[in-house]
């Protein structure tokens, strides 16, 4: 199944990927951002995501980013992701 817009690309943890889906699904039905980070801390776990991130994300849908996918940035890497290297 595709989706208009919906562009599959390769993300370092999948499961960020599934979150970020379900914020801009419950985004499009007009839920608000704090609804959608209690609803995603409920079936998830607490500490998922920050209310502020998740903010974050349905700025971005509603400004017509479509990609659910983290963006490639540059700069430091991660002292946390180098540990699990």
């Amino acid at each position: 199944m595709t989706f208009p817009g919906l562009k599959m690309e390769s993300t370092k943890n999948p499961a960020d990927c599934k979150i970020h889906s379900a914020i801009r699904l419950l985004n499009a039905k007009g839920v608000k951002a704090v609804e959608i980070h209690r609803q995603i801390s409920e079936v998830y776990e607490e500490s998922i995501m920050s209310e502020g991130k998740v903010r974050k994300w349905v700025i971005a849908f509603k400004d017509g980013h479509l990609n659910v996918y983290d963006e490639e940035r540059n700069g430091r890497t991660s002292d946390i992701f180098e540990d699990l290297v």
